[in-house]
């Protein structure tokens, strides 16, 4: 969030994090069969690059 980590507890954090795969990986995932072992599993290595592009954005609208 804002460009930060932020843990996110319960069904919201899975959704939105099932949500981000499904846009990076829609060709990979199958997201009637996938478990939640698999969502981290996907979900891990993206969260770098979403800090970051959410960093980016905030700069480029003056912080806002």
């Amino acid at each position: 969030m804002n460009g930060r980590r932020k843990t996110v507890y319960g069904a919201g954090g899975i959704i939105a994090q099932l949500r981000q795969i499904c846009i990076d990986y829609s060709s990979m995932v199958n997201i009637r069969e996938i478990t939640i072992d698999e969502i981290r599993f996907f979900y891990n290595p993206l969260i770098e690059g979403l800090c970051e592009r959410q960093r980016n954005k905030a700069g480029k609208s003056g912080g806002k």
